[in-house]
Order: structure tokens, then C-alpha cells, then sequence
């Protein structure tokens, strides 16, 4: 019964999901799970790149991303955030870790209950780690000895890293958790569908920003679109009704296929913000779609997105 009530409820919370990239009233995605996703899509469309830019004191880094290459990004689901985040709840309540959950549910079942529309599904799980980014890297690297030294592509190891870059899955939601009283505290869960039914049009996948390795946050974007070439990449911080617009820099990629970075000198924390474009159609993109994000730094400051 609990599951079927946390499921009808998922269903009525995501209609009230109004734009692309908008967070619902109960805060999903949060910052964490914002913070995952983003980054996964930049794993997954320059792999070489993220490894050797974003995995600093990880060992064996040569021996990864022999065989995947780089794919598409993933759209974020907030049906299937809300069951990726049931799962590391219910972990991190019932302090155990694995894929099966207290009512027998696998992960396929779990996902396909949220997204009907899709049997090929798939699911990461990690813990330990208290922010989107060093979860992620965790999954990339998948030491099987749950340390930093990374196993190579192919060796029956790399489960995690292989979900992360397959070609056919196509939405995403991330779980977040953190339950005081268990053995990991933090609890991670990603689940990915193959679904194509009803998926967004907006060109920009993701956006938003991560605390790596600096006081100051480093903004991040994935565009992609197989015939809207765009010629620039904005960042319009907003202060009320005062809009400051910033040209991103196209760190990796081309007008079709790239990952858009901004780091600033200075920030102003829960401070409002959204990305833009114009493709060369003259057609104007923005993400989110309605609202702002938030520089958040973590879940008590301020919430990821807001009106």
C-alpha cells in the first residue's frame, strides 16, 4: 500500500510540473539532484574531458571510456525523480543498501510503475558521498573495493559507468537522501528509462551549477539538437527587476553538440538565475522553461528553483 500511495501521489505532483527544468512543490529535483544529473550529461556527451577535468585525486583514470563514447544527454524526469528518491528514503530508513526495496519491488519495476511507457530501464546506486558531484565520480570510477582507484571499461565492474553511457536510455531522475542514523548517511539513487514518449523539445537538457573544488560556484549546460544550430550561450543573473546577461563560454563541442561553462570570481549565495538562446531560427530557448534557479550550496539555504 505504501508504495501504490507514494506512486499516486507522484503522478498528481507531476502535472503540477508547469515548464522544463522546474521543480514541483515538493522541492523535486533538489540541489543534489540537479547538481547529479547536470554533471551526468556532461559525462556522458565528453567523457575524456570530464575525467581528466572533474576527477582530480581518482587513480587510473587512462583505463575508462575505452569502450563507451561519447552519447547524447538525458532528459531529467520528475516522475522518475520521485521514485529514484523513494528508493534512497527508503534505504537510508531501513539502513540497508541494494536494489530490491522493503516491498519486493526491483528497480525495473519500480521504474516502469513511473514511466509505463518504457520496459528497458536501468539503476545506480551509491552511498557515502554527500554531493552530487563526488556520487557521481564514485559511479564513474567504480572501484570495486569502493575506494578511488578506477576499473577498466569491460572488466565486469563497470556496471555503474555503463548505465551512465548507454545510448539508449534517454530520461533520468536522481534520488537523494541523508538519514543521520544509518550506516552511510547519504543515500544515492539514479534510474534511467529508455522511454521516448512525450519527451521535452527544449534543445538545453540541463543547467545548473556545481561547488568543485571552489568557494564559487562553476555553472554548467548541455545543448544538444540534431538540426537547431545555436551561435551563443547565456547566463542572465536576475536581482529583482534588474537582468544581468552573460555570455557562457563554449567550452567543448559545436553549434549543435556542446557543453557550455561560466565561472565567476564572486557569487551572491540563493542568488536567481537562467539560462538562454537564440537558434540561428531565431527561436529563443530557456531553462528553466519558467522560474529560476537558485545558487544553492546545499538543501537548508534555499531551495534549488523558485518563481
Amino acid at each position: 500500500m505504501k508504495l501504490l500511495y507514494v506512486l499516486i501521489i507522484l503522478t498528481i505532483n507531476y502535472l503540477l510540473v508547469k515548464g522544463y527544468g522546474e521543480s514541483d512543490k515538493d522541492d523535486y529535483p533538489n540541489h543534489f539532484e540537479r547538481e547529479s544529473h547536470n554533471l551526468i550529461n556532461l559525462v556522458r556527451m565528453f567523457p575524456q574531458q570530464y575525467v581528466y577535468s572533474y576527477m582530480k585525486g581518482w587513480e587510473n583514470l587512462g583505463v575508462m571510456f575505452s569502450q563507451y563514447k561519447a552519447t547524447f544527454p538525458v532528459y531529467y524526469d520528475n516522475s522518475v525523480n520521485r521514485i529514484a528518491r523513494y528508493h534512497s528514503y527508503d534505504m537510508g530508513a531501513n539502513n540497508y543498501f541494494g536494489h530490491g526495496d522493503r516491498n519486493s519491488q526491483s528497480a525495473s519495476d519500480r521504474i516502469q510503475r513511473a514511466v509505463p511507457c518504457s520496459t528497458y530501464n536501468s539503476e545506480n546506486i551509491a552511498a557515502g558521498k554527500s554531493t552530487g558531484i563526488d556520487t557521481n565520480n564514485q559511479l564513474i570510477c567504480d572501484d570495486p573495493q569502493f575506494g578511488n582507484y578506477c576499473t577498466p571499461d569491460g572488466s565486469g565492474h563497470d556496471g555503474h559507468r555503463k548505465n551512465i553511457m548507454n545510448p539508449d536510455l534517454k530520461l533520468m531522475g536522481v534520488g537523494y537522501w541523508y538519514a543521520s542514523n544509518s550506516a552511510y548517511k547519504y543515500y544515492w539513487t539514479q534510474d534511467f528509462t529508455g522511454c521516448t514518449s512525450n519527451l521535452p523539445t527544449n534543445p538545453i537538457y540541463s543547467g545548473y551549477h556545481t561547488f568543485y573544488n571552489s568557494n564559487n560556484p562553476l555553472f554548467v549546460l548541455s545543448y544538444y539538437s540534431n538540426s537547431l544550430s545555436t551561435p551563443a550561450m547565456y547566463i542572465v543573473f536576475v536581482s529583482g527587476s534588474v537582468e544581468n546577461v552573460v555570455p557562457m563560454r563554449r567550452t567543448y563541442g559545436n553549434d549543435k553538440f556542446a557543453v557550455y561553462t561560466y565561472s565567476p570570481s564572486t557569487h551572491t549565495p540563493c542568488g536567481k538565475y537562467f539560462f538562454a538562446t537564440t537558434t540561428e531560427n531565431h527561436k529563443t530557448y530557456r531553462y528553466p522553461e519558467t522560474g529560476y534557479l537558485q545558487i544553492a550550496k546545499d538543501l537548508d539555504s534555499c531551495k534549488s528553483w523558485s518563481y
